[in-house]
């Protein structure tokens, strides 16, 4: 029985007397009987229990001697006296995980999520750990699976998002988008500000470098600066070069041969929390002092490209994209999409992928995507699409001409520069929440540079508990917890409409429940107030009153389904994975999705979702049909269509995106083509075709084999006289009599039809009743 129905069995049995009421107090302030063992206790700092512990050994050694034994561990003393206390002082590290190797695992289960290194085999004990694990080697395993992959070049590590390379490549990046009087930054103008504002300061405002202009530059007024998402500030910074000159000196940090080392020190300060474990680490390198070591602060967050790509590829003339943007005022989009680069990113990820048979695609696909910055669903859907083109490849014996991938792009209409956290809320505070916000929340916004998810989420909650509503103290920020509204079991979605911010009580309390269940009637109106008021969006409104166990398995499987539709990223990974595997004999064709929405609307092929999932497949013979259309249609424009074609220059797309690629395809007219004399388009008849496959009922689909878990009913017991159809305790337990449980949780479920014996077909369910 659950706390809610144990509270309301006991207020039935309640009176109006005085101890009654106090009864009823408590339970309204959820205090009434707490058990002594809850998940709440995950609160109280581990060592308030050992104390009680210590007390309790000490007064009870003199009876029970095996009690007092002291810790065998030396090291270990200081911190748990007792072997009892490791029991309660010990914790396992983080960067250890799981106490099992990846071998073992993999031997045992199939799965390989573990990383531990051993020392010595043996059973691992909190007295014996260090003997039996490997700290140092852990940790370094630590570091590779925590390392997130480069979204162009597959299986490459990102930077950490101080390091000293990649904050070069922002700043230079941000830079490089600035107009000064609408006009861009000259080169040797940005250099000028990057050495003497950049490696400076580590804010630059705009008000700085107009008066850098004005000063530096003889501007007789200060420039109108444009191109900036914070129209007061540059939104990146050189601060770890600045710390760095402070720690070591100008002269090893232009030393090249320390490089490396520097690079080295960020990533570990970005990957381990623990001070201890990551001084450590800081002592493999050799000429760091004791001094150095403890000077150097925590790094946090990574960014989304790696070393590779920045530094490592090379153009004819041998210069690298970093160098690119130092030396041109092309920001990176520009300069990666240039023939050079294109190319040699291709090329790396067709060497990456090691092209020899179905089974060794299966598998370095495998291990690619192992790597990849991508949810388990974007890796199941390019899994499937793998296996479908296999599958095809080995019907028909050889690889396809061309494989047609539909992309998506964003519902923004009016592209431009993302603003800032900070600017964001400030607006939102300013203008639709100005009636709600306080001057004290504004106040601590200003004073926030940089919004941390935390912080982010504080502001938007009005600085109050999403699940209570009480009070957050911004100083105690660490006593709470970052939850996923619904949970990772039931959704995949890491983002912000999400997550939300709560006490680490409540969360702890919560477990795998949902916000709406617990706290919904205390809390419905606050969280609509949010949503009126655009602190937070409809679709996180929606995840705050949605309660997963109340909609069916459809909707559910409908959840997945727009994880997958919403995100571009799949269809980004899936072509650099396709052009890699394919790419040499194969032509990888991307069309835009609207492209397809216009077949649709153009000829009045119209789309049910709601009848069946057709839908997609149809989607998908237009998706060829466009992609076939448009590489026999304009051979010149390939490039701006085909993966891998590098001839296509900047100027060459300008407008392209406006331009209509379909107008040619006409009821009413055939298209020919004039250099090969094939035809293209037969009007009417090209259209009656394309009606027929419409109309077709049969299409191969395929269907996610799932387990669902859990109990298959609710536990309650009912009684006799409950209305509705209730289920048998036992089988020998009628319900008129014992009463039963309700609300049964199909686990299995099959549309079957056998053939009786008198010939009419029945369900299967039906002839077992009968039997």
């Amino acid at each position: 029985m659950d706390k809610g129905e144990f509270y309301k069995q006991i207020q039935k049995n309640l009176d109006k007397s005085e101890d009654a009421m106090k009864i009823v107090n408590e339970i309204e302030l959820d205090q009434f009987m707490p058990k002594q063992h809850t998940s709440q206790n995950g609160v109280i700092p581990h060592q308030l229990h050992q104390k009680e512990l210590d007390e309790i050994i000490e007064n009870q050694k003199q009876y029970y001697p095996f009690l007092a034994e002291p810790n065998p561990n030396e090291k270990r003393k200081p911190h748990a006296q007792f072997k009892l206390d490791e029991l309660i002082a010990f914790k396992i590290p983080y960067y250890v995980g799981p106490l099992i190797t990846k071998e073992e695992q993999q031997a045992q289960s199939g799965a390989k999520f573990a990383w531990m290194k051993r020392k010595q085999d043996g059973a691992i004990t909190p007295w014996n750990f260090d003997e039996k694990v490997d700290r140092m080697a852990s940790a370094n395993e630590f570091i590779r699976r925590m390392t997130t992959k480069d979204t162009y070049l597959l299986g490459e590590d990102v930077l950490p998002d101080e390091s000293l390379i990649y904050q070069k490549f922002k700043v230079l990046n941000e830079l490089n988008n600035v107009k000064v009087n609408d006009k861009k930054l000259t080169v040797a103008d940005k250099q000028d500000i990057f050495n003497d504002l950049f490696k400076k300061q580590k804010t630059v405002s705009v008000s700085k470098l107009q008066k850098y202009f004005v000063t530096e530059k003889h501007y007789l007024t200060e420039p109108m600066i444009k191109g900036l998402s914070d129209t007061k500030k540059f939104s990146n910074s050189l601060s770890t070069y600045i710390d760095f000159e402070k720690i070591f000196g100008n002269e090893i940090l232009t030393d090249q041969n320390k490089q490396n080392d520097l690079e080295k020190i960020i990533e570990w300060s970005t990957i381990f929390e623990d001070r201890k474990i990551f001084e450590d680490k800081l002592h493999e390198i050799e000429w760091l002092t004791e001094k150095q070591i403890k000077a150097i602060r925590r790094y946090r967050g990574w960014g989304r490209l790696s070393k590779k790509l920045l530094v490592d590829l090379r153009n004819n003339e041998g210069k690298s994209i970093l160098d690119e943007l130092w030396r041109t005022n092309d920001n990176f989009m520009q300069v990666q999409a240039r023939e050079e680069f294109t190319k040699s990113i291709v090329e790396a990820n067709q060497k990456l992928m090691n092209l020899g048979g179905a089974a060794s695609v299966q598998n370095t696909v495998e291990s690619t995507l192992e790597d990849a910055y991508t949810s388990p669903q974007n890796k199941k859907a390019i899994r499937q699409v793998i296996k479908v083109v296999e599958d095809i490849i080995k019907a028909v014996g050889y690889a396809p001409e061309k494989i047609t991938i539909e992309f998506t792009r964003g519902a923004d209409k009016n592209p431009r520069r993302t603003q800032n956290r900070q600017k964001q809320i400030m607006e939102v505070y300013k203008t639709a929440a100005k009636e709600i916000v306080d001057a004290t929340l504004k106040g601590q916004l200003e004073n926030e540079e940089k919004l941390t998810d935390k912080l982010y989420l504080y502001f938007t909650q009005l600085g109050k508990d999403i699940c209570s509503g009480e009070t957050i103290n911004i100083d105690q920020l660490n006593n709470y917890d970052i939850d996923h509204i619904l949970p990772q079991a039931f959704i995949k979605d890491d983002s912000l409409d999400n997550r939300v911010l709560t006490s680490r009580a409540l969360n702890n309390g919560k477990s795998d429940s949902v916000p709406v269940k617990q706290f919904g009637a205390n809390m419905k109106s606050f969280w609509m107030r949010l949503q009126a008021h655009g602190l937070i969006s409809k679709r996180k409104l929606n995840n705050l009153m949605t309660d997963p166990d109340s909609i069916g398995k459809y909707t559910m499987q409908g959840f997945v389904r727009r994880q997958l539709v919403e995100t571009s990223q799949v269809i980004k990974l899936t072509a650099n994975i396709l052009g890699a595997v394919y790419g040499e004999n194969t032509d990888i064709v991307e069309i835009p999705a609207k492209l397809t929405h216009q077949m649709r609307e153009k000829f009045n092929l119209y789309k049910v979702r709601e009848v069946n999932d057709y839908h997609h497949a149809f989607d998908a013979y237009l998706t060829t049909f466009v992609g076939n259309y448009l590489f026999k249609r304009y051979p010149k424009l390939r490039p701006y269509f085909v993966y891998g074609d590098f001839k296509m220059t900047d100027n060459a797309l300008k407008g392209m995106r406006r331009f209509n690629f379909l107008h040619d395809l006409k009821d009413d007219e055939e298209l020919v083509d004039n250099e090969t004399g094939e035809v293209l388009w037969e009007g009417q008849k090209s259209i009656e075709e394309l009606k027929k496959i419409y109309g077709y009922k049969f299409m191969l689909t395929t269907h996610e084999a799932y387990t669902q878990h859990g109990p298959m009913f609710k536990q309650t017991v009912y009684s006799s006289d409950t209305p509705g159809n209730l289920i048998k305790i036992k089988n020998n337990k009628p319900t008129e009599i014992y009463g039963g449980y309700t609300s049964n949780n199909d686990a299995y479920m099959a549309i079957v039809r056998i053939k009786a014996k008198k010939g009419i077909l029945i369900r299967l369910s039906e002839y077992l009743e009968k039997k």
